[in-house]
């Protein structure tokens, strides 16, 4: 476990769900998430990278606010995304929320390309702001998506690193 390089999560949706009532971090079932934050929050465990995946509503609980905060404090680089499966050809048309997450202290070299930081403040205060809405680079378009890249109207470029 504390020397895994990629911890993922996939707490239970419920609490986050309209059906579930939206009790959000109160409910019991929230309490596997809650424990894992601890560990990296008190405990000083640091995985290099962690993927958490949950429903669309995650973004913007309380739930969601405590694992933003600690891996803040636990100096994480964090990208938020909204996704579908239908993206990846999978029929399920229900978009997910995924955060990727890398520790800083990582070499570049090691792990994967990040891009600019996000700001704790101004994600929480906004927690949609924070939410990427375009697909990552090499991920296909989003069905019915009018945004730029999945029209392609723009697109990413990457250059080979010289040798």
């Amino acid at each position: 476990l504390y020397d895994a390089d990629l911890w993922t999560m996939s707490p239970p949706c419920q609490p986050f769900t309209r059906m579930g009532n939206q009790k959000r971090g109160q409910d019991v079932r929230c309490s596997s998430l809650l424990v894992v934050i601890q560990l990296i929050r008190r405990y000083g465990t640091k995985p290099p990278a962690i993927l958490l995946e949950n429903v669309k509503g995650f973004e913007g609980s309380d739930a969601w606010r405590h694992i933003l905060e600690t891996l803040f404090e636990c100096d994480y680089d964090i990208r938020q995304f909204l996704l579908t499966p239908l993206q990846f050809g999978i029929p399920n048309g229900r978009l997910r929320y995924y955060l990727v997450a890398r520790l800083r202290t990582r070499s570049e070299q090691q792990m994967f390309s990040f891009g600019d930081s996000i700001d704790l403040n101004g994600c929480l205060r906004e927690p949609a702001s924070a939410i990427m809405r375009t697909p990552p680079c090499g991920v296909p378009p989003t069905p019915n998506c009018e945004c730029p890249v999945c029209t392609n109207k723009i697109r990413q470029v990457f250059t080979a690193p010289s040798k």
